[in-house]
């Protein structure tokens, strides 16, 4: 392709022109060779301007130029607060973090939310001195963050600043309370509304309920980002109800991490696209996204059935040392349950690493089957009571549930040649598809550390590229042996 001179203003010298680079503009076009010339921070002019005047010009030598990268799936809520210069997703070319994925948003703030980040703003010094969702995000542009931030208000978060964690219906009262709170976010400047429906409390909701508050976010011109039901044995039913919602709400839909979990689900998401692409040629606009690894992540205690959640993080710890709750939870994490996704059933035990444990770091990049066959003691009962040690501190439970928590990886175990999904990886490349980090911090601080796995305890927190980080850890180890390459969220 041969450029044409575009140019806004040419009447002064460039302040910056960027000569001989290849231009991926972002819409899809193949990349094709231009100059740029900048005047003060904007675009003045893009085509061949090797011939202009600039106070100060650097050549490219055939680098791609591009706008900056969107981040579509991210948890990056408090990240500002800590580290607003945001280095290494700057570092990276990501000049957009999309946050409050999931149905987990820093507002509207309620009691509960408040205790549950409690080790957050004690660590890190953040002074959690908002209640709605305006508020919040006027605190996060007082901190002059370095890239644009697009926040969704996440339906997890509402319901339990209205309902706490009751795992019932909403009354008619607490619903129009619900709603109002989504009102709120969207005329602050929310993108939308996010599920998790897999977590408690958001998955306590019923299809019907999120499409109620899924309409107030159709009227404003919003979006519903969804963290589904199930990734595994669910899927195809999760990503239907997903669908519905987009459908009878009126909005579009964004499937977050779009993926077939556990091994004998693997190639479901050759269905799973085809139900996108026929609901979009019905006109329901629904995309999705993935991130770039091979293995999940989450906190242990996202294990546990939705039930075991009810009444919050105190029910939790009384339930586990209960023996006949906790064998009802081990029940239903073997034999699956109406409504809940079990990972364990799915994946396995042993193909579950903890990668990172406060209280016991020779733990991390471990499997829990391994570490309860050393110990000579049941999974189940080597995870429940981790659980409930990680939570007997004096910071009580909030220690095995948020940064410090011990937390489990996903791991696939696999090559392309073993897995269905890999050989095309189309759902990786569909045009609908687009690739989030999901990362959870951008902290100035790197700790990498190579014992068979790669972690990085807080990922995308190096002053490099991941790429750097992964070429390190292969120099340090055999590159077959990889089970798993971060500790994410």
């Amino acid at each position: 392709m041969k450029p044409v001179k575009h140019q806004m203003n040419s009447s002064e010298e460039f302040d910056l022109l960027l000569v001989n680079g290849r231009i991926v503009d972002g819409t899809g076009n193949p990349w094709y060779r231009a100059d740029v010339g900048l005047k003060g921070e904007r675009i003045d002019s893009i085509g061949l301007l090797g011939s202009e005047d600039a106070k100060r010009r650097i050549d490219l030598d055939g680098l791609v130029l591009s706008p900056g990268f969107i981040d579509i799936h991210t948890h990056s809520d408090l990240t500002p607060f800590v580290a607003p210069e945001a280095d290494s997703h700057v570092y990276q070319g990501v000049t957009t973090d999309v946050i409050g994925n999931c149905g987990g948003s820093q507002a509207p703030m309620s009691d509960y939310l408040k205790e549950r980040q409690r080790p957050i703003a004690e660590e890190y010094g953040i002074e959690f001195d908002w209640n709605t969702f305006g508020e919040y995000l006027a605190k996060l542009e007082s901190m002059k963050v370095s890239i644009n931030l697009a926040a969704f208000v996440g339906q997890g978060t509402v319901r339990t600043a209205v309902m706490g964690m009751e795992n019932r219906q909403p009354t008619r009262g607490e619903l129009e309370e619900m709603k109002g709170h989504v009102a709120e976010a969207m005329e602050a400047g929310a993108f939308g509304v996010s599920t998790g429906l897999w977590y408690a409390p958001s998955g306590f909701a019923g299809t019907e309920e999120i499409i109620e508050l899924a309409r107030v976010v159709a009227s404003y011109g919003g979006i519903y980002a969804t963290h589904i039901r199930g990734e595994g044995d669910p899927l195809i039913e999760a990503v239907r109800e997903a669908i519905e919602i987009g459908d009878r709400a009126g909005l579009p839909v964004q499937i977050s991490h779009h993926k077939a979990m556990g091994m004998r689900n693997w190639g479901k998401v050759h269905e799973t696209l085809r139900m996108m692409e026929e609901a979009r040629g019905r006109g329901v606009e629904v995309t999705a996204d993935v991130y770039a690894w091979t293995a999940n992540a989450t906190g242990l205690t996202a294990m546990l059935p939705h039930w075991v959640h009810e009444r919050g993080r105190g029910a939790i710890i009384e339930r586990l040392g209960d023996r006949e709750a906790r064998e009802r939870i081990k029940e239903d994490m073997i034999e699956g349950i109406p409504g809940w996704e079990s990972l364990v059933s799915e994946c396995g035990w042993d193909r579950i690493m903890i990668t990172r444990s406060p209280n016991h770091e020779d733990y991390e990049g471990r499997t829990v089957q391994e570490l309860a066959e050393k110990g000579g003691v049941d999974p189940y009962d080597f995870a429940f009571d981790l659980l409930i040690e990680c939570t007997g501190s004096p910071q009580g439970l909030l220690l095995a549930t948020e940064l410090v928590r011990p937390r489990g990886t996903i791991v696939l175990k696999t090559t392309t040649a073993e897995n269905p999904q890999l050989p095309a990886a189309r759902w990786v490349v569909d045009e609908i598809t687009v690739v989030g980090s999901r990362c959870g911090r951008f902290e100035p601080a790197l700790e990498l550390i190579a014992q068979g796995t790669l972690k990085l305890r807080e990922l995308i927190s190096a002053r490099m590229p991941l790429s750097e980080g992964v070429s390190a850890f292969q120099r340090a180890q055999d590159p077959t042996s990889l089970k798993v390459l971060i500790d994410v969220q």
